[in-house]
Formats: structure tokens, C-alpha cells, sequence
């Protein structure tokens, strides 16, 4: 588990802030036997957008529900703004949330479902529907007052659920993985308008999802979590650029892994192709095992015998057509790296006139290989 600098101490949301606004401390949860969040800590700051990222099952919907006072931690505190709200129940907690099943009262109206929150505060009536009309021309649903949810698309009910959530203007927003029930269209345009209206607002947001590209568009920070621990804390280029472990690399995004053995503090042996290596002063003995991890954008194509170093003779396999480029499956005739992906443009297909059979120059540049020492499983980045 490794977490950036910043991550270790406060959140890098906001460099210049006092405190964080919410601080979770050494918070386990257990489920009888098993064990889903383990002594996990971490701070975010006022305004952050924090993705919580990872599979089914790493506990990120568990660690949001703690926050939300859904459920209740075994052990640990949450506080928020220096308050410690470990055992209050939800209704004491300032946060607004919004499911991923939306969770619309279907017989209420768009306007009664927004004002829900606002009516239980007994907030007076013309201010309620000053309010509504305010927050549903931000979502983009003006208009819309006396519709019902079932007469609204997925898209729809889901910036009315957020419109509900943001009402009370809490000082915390939960999204629990609000677009995964929708199509990609639309998925995309709604991400595109939580982002602006997180900035427009300057709402603290944490958003569960187990989409890398929702997590790496949206966030400010990212926790990679994985078996309720957090594997890393950072930036999505960070993330994305130096993942703290292969698991990391792996999950976010695609990555390409050779195995091979450290010939010395400069030189990686792949077989019988020798990488030259930046381990930007990583301490890894010669001799020892270690993987290498490239992403297969990295990786460039020249004509075959061009040479230069780090340079292995493949033969494309296959490639994939993508729309915004093509991916190509690569093989060494000796076989001695194994299979390797590689992205490039369609008009490098073309100028190349690239096609399964044809025989090219792999280059892996020394700047983008990473290095971690032993196999792809269950290792760690020295550094």
C-alpha cells in the first residue's frame, strides 16, 4: 500500500487550508469474520473531488456508507470540519448523497422530490420553490416541475436525485457510483456536468465507482482501493503515470508486463533482449527478479531493422480498429517477451501500411518502463 506525499498527511486539494474537512482514522469494518475496510486513513480537503476507485467487493461502497452514517465502522473515527461524527446518525451528518438507483419517491412530483429536504426543515414556501426552480435550471431540467419520475429518462432522474442532493447545500456530497446505470451518451454528458457543477459550487464531492475513466476525468485525488485497504492515493496522473504497485497498473488502465531479471542498475534482461531502464533511484539488488510495466501507448513502431536500443523485432499478430486508434497485438518470433499490446494512430497504420503478418521495430522507451522487483503478483515498487 503506498500513498503519494501529499496523501499521507492532508489532502492536496487545497494546500493553503487550515484542517481537512473530513478526516477518516484508522476505521475498520467487519462483517462478523469478514473484514471489509482494514485501518484505513486518509484526509480530503475543502472543495475536493475524491474518487474512491477499485473491483467489486474492495469496499469502497462500505467506506462511503461509514461516512454516511449508513453503516457503522467497528472501529475508528470520522470527523468532519473537526467534528467528531463517528456515532451520529445520518440525519445529523451534513452530507447530501445520491444512489445509483437514483431512489426517487415515484409518487412526487420532480418539484416535491427536490424539495424534499427543505420541506422537512419546514423552510418557508416560497423560498422552497425559489430554491427548486434555482437547482433544476442548474441540472438542466427547467421546466420539468410537475413531471413525475417515470415519466423522465435514466439520465433525467438521475440529475433530479442530484438536484435533491445538493438542496440542502450540504457541506458534503456522496455520489455512490450515480452513472453506471446509464448509457455511455449519457454517462459521459452527466459526468461532464457533476465536474462543472462540483467546480461552479465548490461542493466537497466523494464519488464511489468502479470506472477508471469516470475516476481519472472527474477526481482531483483517487484512492485505489483493493480487500479494504487503500493501495495508493494520488492525482490521476499520478495514478495513471506511476502506479505504487502492478495491481495499480493493471486496474487503471492497460499495461503491458515483462518479467525478467535486474542485470544491473541501468540494464533489464528480457530473455535474450536487453532494456536499458530509469529506476529514477529505485534500490533493487542485480541479479534479482523484476517486471517491467509499459503502457501499450509507449510503446512506438518503426520499420523493421531501424535498431536503436530497446528495440525487439515483432510481428503484428492482429490489430483492432478503435475508433480514435488502433491497437496492435505483438509477437517475437523467438517469443522471448511474450505478447505485447501497442496503441498508435490510424495514420500510422496507413503511412506504415500495417497489417497482421507484418514484421516492425518495437522501441520501449527507458523513460516509460516502470520497474518493480519479483513477478506480477502480490509485489511492490521499491522507491
Amino acid at each position: 500500500m503506498v500513498q503519494s506525499s501529499a496523501a499521507r498527511t492532508k489532502g492536496s486539494g487545497n494546500p493553503n487550508a487550515a484542517s481537512p474537512l473530513l478526516e477518516i482514522a484508522a476505521i475498520t469494518k467487519k462483517f462478523g469474520d469478514f473484514t471489509a475496510l482494514n485501518n484505513v486513513s486518509f484526509t480530503i480537503d475543502e472543495g475536493e473531488f475524491v474518487c474512491f476507485l477499485g473491483p467489486s467487493g474492495c469496499g469502497k461502497t462500505t467506506l462511503l456508507r461509514c461516512i454516511a452514517g449508513l453503516e457503522m465502522q467497528t472501529s475508528g473515527r470520522i470527523i468532519q470540519r473537526g467534528r467528531d461524527i463517528s456515532d451520529l446518525p445520518p440525519g445529523k451528518r451534513d452530507f447530501g448523497i445520491v444512489f445509483q438507483s437514483y431512489a426517487l419517491f415515484p409518487n412526487l412530483t420532480v418539484e416535491k422530490n427536490i424539495a424534499y429536504g427543505l420541506t422537512t426543515r419546514r423552510m418557508e414556501r416560497e423560498r422552497i420553490r425559489a430554491r427548486v426552480a434555482e437547482l433544476l435550471d442548474m441540472v438542466g431540467l427547467a421546466g420539468s416541475e410537475k413531471k413525475y419520475p417515470a415519466a423522465l429518462s435514466g439520465g433525467q432522474q438521475q440529475r433530479v436525485a442530484l438536484a435533491r442532493a445538493l438542496a440542502t447545500s450540504p457541506g458534503l456530497l456522496l455520489l455512490d457510483e450515480p452513472l453506471s446505470a446509464l448509457d455511455a451518451k449519457v454517462r459521459i454528458h452527466l459526468r461532464h456536468r457533476i465536474k462543472q457543477l462540483q467546480r461552479d459550487l465548490g461542493v466537497t464531492t466523494i464519488m464511489v465507482t468502479h470506472d477508471q475513466e469516470e475516476a481519472l476525468s472527474l477526481a482531483d485525488r483517487i484512492v485505489v482501493m483493493n480487500h479494504g485497504l487503500i493501495e495508493q492515493i494520488g492525482t490521476p496522473v499520478e495514478i495513471y503515470r506511476q502506479p505504487a504497485s502492478p495491481y495499480i497498473a493493471d486496474f487503471v488502465g492497460t499495461m503491458n508486463f515483462l518479467t525478467g531479471t535486474l542485470a544491473d542498475k541501468d540494464r533489464l534482461n528480457v530473455g535474450s533482449l536487453t532494456l536499458e531502464i530509469d529506476r529514477k533511484g529505485q534500490d533493487i539488488p542485480a541479479g534479482r527478479t523484476v517486471t517491467a510495466c509499459i503502457r501499450p501507448e509507449d510503446i512506438a513502431l518503426h520499420p523493421c531493422g531501424s535498431g536503436g536500443a530497446n528495440t525487439a523485432a515483432m510481428i503484428i499478430e492482429d490489430i483492432e480498429f478503435l475508433g480514435a486508434y488502433c491497437r496492435a497485438r505483438l509477437q517475437a518470433p523467438e517469443a522471448v517477451i511474450g505478447e505485447i499490446l501497442a496503441d498508435f494512430p490510424v495514420s500510422t497504420q496507413e503511412s506504415m501500411a500495417l497489417a497482421p503478418g507484418s514484421r516492425i521495430d518495437a522501441v520501449f522507451p527507458k523513460e516509460r518502463l516502470l520497474v518493480f522487483e519479483g513477478t506480477a503478483e502480490g509485489i511492490s515498487q521499491h522507491g
